[in-house]
């Protein structure tokens, strides 16, 4: 996707690429850590499904894929 974003206007340098790889490799690690955590304390493989459809649908929902962009505000 970065590859795109000189596409809309988005002036990139070394350094922001850098850092946005680096905070994607950081989000990743962290989400998986946070799923392995949360997989450790429970005992159903029903309970963890349920657990994570709970964490996933709201930051689904609040994330904006859902949503058209022709019910934003031009801005």
């Amino acid at each position: 996707m970065l590859a795109l974003a000189p596409l809309i206007g988005v002036r990139l340098t070394w350094l922001v690429v850098v850092e946005v790889i680096g905070l994607e490799l950081l989000m990743a690690v962290t989400m998986t850590a946070f799923g392995v955590f949360v997989a450790s304390h429970i005992q159903r493989m029903e309970g963890f499904s349920v657990v994570m459809q709970l964490l996933l649908f709201p930051m689904l929902f609040l994330s904006g894929p859902c949503s058209r962009s022709t019910a934003c505000p031009a801005g």
